[in-house]
């Protein structure tokens, strides 16, 4: 199979340790899957070759500090990554939405204003390790969403809140960077991306955003592994039809713990979920942790 110089580090030492005969690593889904970003998934890690189907999963519920108004949110994201060689990562992800909005308080049961499903905006990503040695990487990363999600409207056709939206409106260009470092049973990595909302069409949009994350993976097998991330974001405040938005835009911090499984060769499967620790946001809240789930296969 196929080789990552990261997974053979780690891997060996992982052997190693339990006293087993070294093998060749296989494209091992679990120590090289992924540098995380505040996306459900980030860059995966290059090399020659590798072809990766993966699909995310969250389930979230939002409510607008300003109205009486709830969102429940089901997404799914296929993607798929190819290697275009061992330094170069493209991908590209299609999200689908299935969105519940409901009106009234939070005692009784609200009624359901819509529920429906729809796309979110797709996104394309190249990816580049410009720096690597032994226990060291630096990648930097740039890409593009388009704006595929539908405007949402409530029951008596308003606007929903500009964070709220299912999508941007825009073309949201962004750039960004990783570094990890690689130790026997313990991987460290941290990534900030840069994203430029530029409107295409009318009502909400967002503003710039900046994101990043610290993430520290214990594994003390092949099979298994531990995740304890810490992800933040600071957004300017958006606008619909080019008048500033005041209730959108904001900070927030999420600590996500996730635990990782490889069954088998080239397949890694996560489960967790993202506790907010900061919501300092002008036009929204979540009311309840985010659960994530993760699966990837390399082909």
């Amino acid at each position: 199979m196929l080789r990552s110089a990261r997974c053979v580090v780690t891997l060996l030492s992982v052997v190693l340790a339990l006293a087993l005969a070294p093998r060749r690593a296989a494209a091992c889904a679990v120590c090289g899957a992924a540098d995380k970003t505040l996306a459900a998934r980030g860059e995966e890690l290059p090399f020659a070759g590798r072809v990766r189907a993966t699909l995310d999963g969250r389930a979230a519920a939002f409510a607008a500090r300003h109205a009486p108004l709830r969102v429940f949110e089901l997404r799914l994201v296929p993607g798929a990554a190819i290697a275009l060689d061992e330094d170069v990562l493209f991908s590209v992800d299609l999200p689908l939405l299935r969105r519940s909005l409901m009106t009234g308080g939070e005692g009784a049961a609200p009624p359901i204003a819509a529920d429906r499903a729809a796309l979110g905006d797709a996104e394309a990503r190249a990816s580049y390790v410009a720096y690597r040695t032994r226990s060291r990487r630096l990648s930097f990363h740039g890409g593009a969403k388009a704006p595929t999600a539908p405007v949402e409207r409530d029951a008596a056709g308003r606007l929903v809140a500009t964070d709220l939206q299912p999508g941007c409106g825009s073309i949201v260009p962004a750039v960004g960077a990783t570094y990890a470092v690689t130790g026997p049973l313990l991987t460290f990595w941290t990534s900030a991306s840069f994203l430029m909302p530029v409107s295409v069409r009318g009502g909400p949009h967002p503003g710039d955003s900046l994101r990043a994350s610290a993430t520290a993976q214990l594994q003390p097998r092949r099979v298994f592994a531990a995740r304890a991330s810490v992800h933040g974001r600071l957004d300017a405040a958006g606008d619909v039809d080019d008048r500033v938005d005041p209730r959108s835009g904001g900070a927030s911090v999420f600590v996500a713990p996730e635990l990782v499984v490889s069954p088998i060769d080239d397949l890694v499967v996560s489960v967790g979920a993202a506790f907010p620790l900061v919501q300092e946001t002008r036009g929204h809240r979540v009311s309840a942790p985010i659960a994530l789930v993760g699966l990837g296969l390399d082909l």
